[in-house]
């Protein structure tokens, strides 16, 4: 968990690393995968600088696209996809909560 939570969300996901979207094998579901990186997504904020603005994409950009890949079948946002609260980030940038 800690190493997809570095590999998702370290330089606020804006590094050629950058992992943006996970397959699991069940058996890592069933271990608790998912829910131990929710949690660590969920410590991530912009008071200690662990987030920040998504220079290339806007929110609203940002959150369409997860709309649109939840068409998917199968797809599920299991945490996050929603705009940080209380950001003053500019609206020409992303400040959308760890997904």
């Amino acid at each position: 968990a800690w190493q997809c939570d570095q590999d998702a969300y370290a330089c606020s996901g804006q590094k050629c690393s950058a992992q943006s979207i996970l397959f699991a094998h069940r058996n890592w579901a069933q271990l608790g995968l998912y829910e131990r990186m929710a949690a660590l997504a969920s410590k991530r904020n912009l008071k200690e600088l662990t987030i920040g603005p998504v220079l290339s994409w806007t929110t609203e950009a940002m959150l369409a696209h997860a709309q649109k890949l939840l068409s998917i079948p199968g797809a599920k946002v299991l945490f996050g996809a929603k705009e940080l609260s209380g950001h003053s980030i500019p609206k020409v940038y992303g400040a959308v909560e760890p997904t």
